[in-house]
């Protein structure tokens, strides 16, 4: 009987736990800088930034749906040594055209040596 309890709740659980998941979409980044060797960071809305790799880079991330409905933007960080940040976003709509439109998110900053 104890154990037919725990199973139960356990159950019951995982799917309270699964329902309260948000529905995720693919979108595939391709970050290519000038010069190669940036690392890049990705953020959605006000969440923290990920860690994607260094450029040439192709990575495939999950996005939130809530971030796509809301008004939170999509961001992404270019940083290497020597050379200023750079900085792209796209609200909702902009991610959704170029994801139909290219398949994918493409980006080629061009980095500014930072000469202080």
């Amino acid at each position: 009987m104890r154990c037919f309890f725990c199973s139960t709740l356990l159950v019951a659980a995982a799917f309270t736990t699964l329902a309260g998941c948000a529905k995720q979409y693919p979108a595939n980044f391709k970050v290519d800088s000038q010069p190669e060797g940036a690392h890049v960071i990705f953020q959605q809305g006000n969440n923290p930034w990920i860690y994607l790799g260094v450029t040439p880079l192709n990575s495939l991330e999950m996005i939130d749906e809530e971030v796509l409905e809301s008004k939170d933007k999509i961001s992404l960080k270019t940083m290497r040594c020597g050379y200023m940040d750079q900085v792209r976003e796209w609200n909702n709509e902009q991610l959704k055209d170029e994801l139909e439109d290219k398949g994918k998110i493409f980006w080629t900053p061009r980095l500014i040596k930072n000469i202080e």
